[in-house]
């Protein structure tokens, strides 16, 4: 099987590859696989996925992402289109492994996923990627992994798949990701959710393993580590578009989770994007 190597699509170094694919009717090409990472957003037409578990339709505005180990092809059924990204292995494993909020998305052993996204999220993916493809650098090959990862974090919470969960909590927890309910705080979480606390704080005993506070201060750090990677504003500023109360507060929250301090945490992704 043929392996695509990085060299061979960015013979200039660059740690970023944009193009934007237009496919006509064909006949299935041969799969490979390649020595980067990959994703790819169907803008229009209809076209095949070819993987060696079989072949599935591409679905219109849709994400999919790939590893370097993945197999697979791509081929037109009627003006196939769609934007390719290709990130350079060295650079995406660097931010990947630092910014750990992309759960259940290019990991390690998974099959090829792939998220369906609604039209204002297509918008903005689209200008991020338009903004920095003149630009093929480091920076910002990281800025649109971690804008990217911005976008996608609600709907990947791994929280809201858990066996067994009953449907008021799933319900409620997918409302919590999606709203300012997780800033309010435990007040918020307990009106939507329409039970008592106790009850709540069983449910997510049993079903998550921690406390109502403790799933509402992770969900708050996730947001945090988002807004340190893909915005310019201050500590303090992040600590309460979260919902700490305070500062010290939200260092000592973001110690337990990161093992760093949120500036350290910037620092050290500015690092990697220079």
């Amino acid at each position: 099987m043929k392996t695509i190597l990085w060299r061979q699509i960015c013979p200039n170094e660059e740690h970023l590859h944009v193009a934007t694919i237009e496919l006509k009717r064909m006949r299935a090409p041969a799969m490979h696989r390649h020595d980067f990472y990959e994703c790819f957003l169907v803008l229009d037409g209809n076209g095949t996925h070819k993987l060696p578990e079989g072949e599935t339709p591409l679905r219109g505005h849709t994400l999919y992402f790939l590893r370097p180990e993945h197999a697979h092809a791509i081929y037109g059924l009627k003006n196939l289109v769609f934007l390719n990204l290709a990130f350079r292995a060295s650079t995406f494993e660097k931010v990947f492994s630092l910014a750990e909020f992309t759960p259940g998305l290019w990991r390690e052993g998974d099959p090829v996923q792939s998220v369906e996204l609604d039209e204002q999220q297509v918008e903005d993916f689209t200008q991020w990627v338009a903004q920095v493809a003149g630009d093929r650098s480091a920076r910002n090959a990281s800025w649109l992994l971690l804008s990217l990862a911005r976008l996608l974090q609600p709907r990947q919470s791994t929280t809201l798949q858990r066996p067994n969960m009953p449907d008021w909590m799933a319900d409620g927890l997918s409302r919590a990701t999606e709203s300012d309910v997780v800033t309010e705080g435990l007040p918020a979480l307990t009106r939507i959710m329409g039970r008592s606390r106790e009850h709540i704080a069983r449910s997510f005993q049993q079903h998550l393993g921690q406390t109502p506070t403790e799933w509402i201060n992770q969900e708050r750090i996730e947001r945090a580590c988002l807004l340190l990677a893909t915005t310019r504003l201050s500590v303090y500023e992040i600590a309460l578009d979260c919902g700490f109360e305070s500062a010290s507060y939200f260092h000592k929250c973001f110690r337990q989770a990161r093992g760093t301090t949120p500036r350290d945490y910037r620092t050290n992704l500015m690092r990697i994007q220079r």
